[in-house]
């Protein structure tokens, strides 16, 4: 029997979900962690409406919240405390994710065999205790409306085994499942996964795909932390306090941005980007101990393109190589250790 495993990467700037795969082929999605909250007591009345908003209200609580790719349209911070996964907009993102899965792959489940979950380095010890409890559920979930007809408009999924990883260490997975057979990961030489998340600057190092803990870690330097001197820059300069770092950062990938009714141009706020950029890069390598040596050095991320130039530098005598697919590497990592676990259950 085809057991049901579902990887998911809850980060601070995106969520990403991993339900199936197919040799090569991901079913996946990777969606903003937005989770405005509804006013009051009031339903998402559009969910099933052709050409309505792509979105979900989950309820955690006495409170909703909009989840999916659109729902960052309602608002919503990101939310960049390190007590993240307490949070109930944590728990929102996670249940509307399983809605998601339910929803692509038209099919409704009460059982989930593996559900494989991370955090960044800095939190892994400290709060994967509490992950694993968090994840166990179950999951009071509604279904989505094509597929009510033939079941319950609501679903209660009970989980039979929750793994917690270091998010880095998916994309040491994912690496290494993309290599050819001829330059899969040495067993006995040293790697490092660099990881820049929304809040997290992480860095992951293995012997073979065995984690060496002592010399993995954090910076709070994260792509959200790049970001906010422009936000402060651009709101201080049209009088409009502070401003929503998502669309800061959609404003720099397109170049500009409207702030009540203004547009600025982005162009000149991304030299303020690499240079901050390059003293993250500069407090990293300063905590780096190179001494044991380093065989491969691989960037992952949603995030990685905002320091590789500066880690090129920096690492001068290395080949980095940056999966074409960074921002999913973590969730489609996790998916394959779970695979490797189902397989014992």
């Amino acid at each position: 029997m085809n057991k049901k495993i579902i990887a998911l990467d809850v980060g601070y700037g995106n969520t990403k979900l991993v339900y199936s795969r197919e040799e090569t082929q991901w079913s996946d999605m990777c969606f903003r962690s937005a989770a405005p909250k509804m006013p009051g007591h009031q339903d998402d009345m559009t969910e099933g409406i052709t050409g309505a908003l792509d979105r979900i209200a989950v309820q955690v609580g006495a409170d909703k919240f909009l989840i999916g790719p659109e729902a960052h349209i309602s608002g919503g911070s990101a939310i960049l405390s390190t007590d993240f996964i307490s949070r109930p907009e944590y728990l929102a993102l996670l249940r509307g994710s399983l809605h998601y899965a339910m929803k692509k792959t038209g099919t409704v489940f009460d059982r989930i065999d593996v559900l494989v979950l991370g955090l960044p380095v800095s939190n892994w010890q400290p709060k994967k205790a509490a992950l694993l409890a968090l994840g166990t559920g179950p999951h009071p979930l509604s279904v989505p409306p094509p597929l009510q007809s033939a079941f319950n408009q609501n679903v209660n999924v009970k989980v039979d085994k929750v793994i917690v990883l270091p998010q880095p260490m998916g994309a040491l997975h994912y690496s290494n499942f993309c290599n050819s057979s001829a330059n899969k990961l040495s067993p006995t030489g040293v790697h490092m996964v660099i990881d820049p998340g929304y809040n997290t600057f992480d860095w992951f190092v293995s012997v073979g795909l065995r984690p060496d803990l002592q010399r993995c870690g954090s910076l709070q330097g994260g792509v959200s932390q790049l970001i906010k001197p422009i936000a402060n820059l651009i709101g201080s300069r049209l009088g409009v306090g502070s401003l929503n770092l998502l669309e800061v950062e959609n404003g720099l990938a397109t170049g500009v941005m409207q702030v009540h009714g203004q547009r600025v141009e982005m162009t000149e706020f991304r030299s303020m980007v690499h240079s901050a950029a390059s003293q993250v890069v500069d407090r990293f390598v300063t905590s780096l101990d190179m001494s044991l040596g380093v065989s491969t050095i691989h960037l992952a991320g949603g995030g990685a393109h905002f320091y590789l130039d500066e880690l090129r530098q920096a690492f001068a005598g290395y080949d980095i190589t940056v999966s074409a697919s960074s921002v999913m590497a973590n969730a489609r990592g996790f998916y394959l250790v779970g695979e490797a676990m189902a397989i014992n259950i």
